[in-house]
């Protein structure tokens, strides 16, 4: 079921550009339609016990005929929790009134529902990181049912290069350089250690348009995301639920990294870093200034 909702997915994605909400819209819409045909198709062959696989937000309709049918389903739970990201961005929004995204986005109510009616479908969760895990379990959701989405980053990239003795040092903020993000937090930080330089992605418009008007902000060369080429932290101060890959890479590569508990992943940050709070500009700079001294 998962190479369907994959194919028409990726359609739509192109369809819609780099626009945040029109993603989304075009993610949902996809896996809406990809369900509905599964659930119509699913194969009469399939023996009592056999597992039915699909992603959340394209589950409902399958595994409810799946269930009817005596099959085994398990739910990929691939995107954020949509019910806390909405609370958390309603948050953010109170910090942020410029950054439009965060009081605009908000996926439809019909969305919310289908995604929580899956996680009472499904026999077995995979999901991506401690975070969703504490949430589903804070639902009434047995840690039996629950299992670790594994990885998409394959290999470990070549072992980066380090800064060595440079006294100037480098983060690369995890994920597009968003609001929701932590992109205001990050320039907040900034201003307090000026021994630091960001650098970030840029790929969609930017909100405020002057998002990255900053001295110290730049935009990052394929070596330092993909390498991490003389970064010497990286930083995932994210308002909301986000699996940025560049927050597993750092810690492939021994790279401490900073975060909110959102953001990590299943990354242990009492070891591999520090974690701060969302919103929390001060302990980002904080961190930053103790990385810094440590590595001096």
């Amino acid at each position: 079921m998962t190479a369907l909702h994959s194919k028409w997915e990726r359609v739509l994605l192109a369809l819609a550009g780099t626009d945040a909400g029109r993603r989304m819209t075009a993610r949902f819409a996809a896996r809406r339609g990809a369900d509905a045909w599964a659930a119509r198709t699913l194969e009469a062959t399939l023996q009592t016990g056999a597992e039915v696989t699909a992603p959340t937000c394209g589950a409902l309709g399958t595994f409810a005929e799946a269930r009817r049918r005596g099959l085994r389903t398990v739910l990929m739970h691939d995107l954020p929790m949509l019910r806390p990201m909405h609370a958390d961005l309603d948050r953010a929004a109170l910090v942020h009134p410029r950054c439009a995204f965060l009081r605009r986005y908000r996926a439809p109510a019909s969305m919310v529902a289908r995604q929580e009616a899956e996680y009472v479908l499904a026999d077995v969760i995979h999901v991506r990181g401690h975070f969703a895990r504490e949430q589903l379990m804070a639902r009434g959701i047995p840690a039996a049912r629950l299992r670790a989405l594994p990885s998409p980053e394959g290999p470990m990239p070549t072992r980066r290069a380090g800064n060595g003795q440079n006294m100037h040092r480098v983060m690369l903020l995890a994920g597009l350089a968003t609001a929701r993000n932590g992109t205001m937090e990050l320039r907040a930080a900034l201003a307090a250690q000026p021994r630091w330089t960001a650098v970030v992605r840029a790929g969609e418009g930017l909100d405020p348009p002057d998002l990255l008007a900053h001295p110290r902000i730049r935009v990052a060369t394929r070596a330092e995301i993909e390498r991490l080429d003389g970064i010497d932290v990286v930083v995932a101060p994210s308002w909301c639920e986000s699996h940025a890959p560049e927050v597993a890479r750092a810690a492939w590569l021994g790279v401490p990294v900073v975060a909110t508990h959102r953001a990590a992943g299943f990354i242990d940050l009492a070891v591999a870093g520090v974690e701060i709070a969302p919103g929390d500009a001060a302990g980002l700079a904080a961190a930053l200034d103790m990385l810094g001294r440590r590595a001096a």
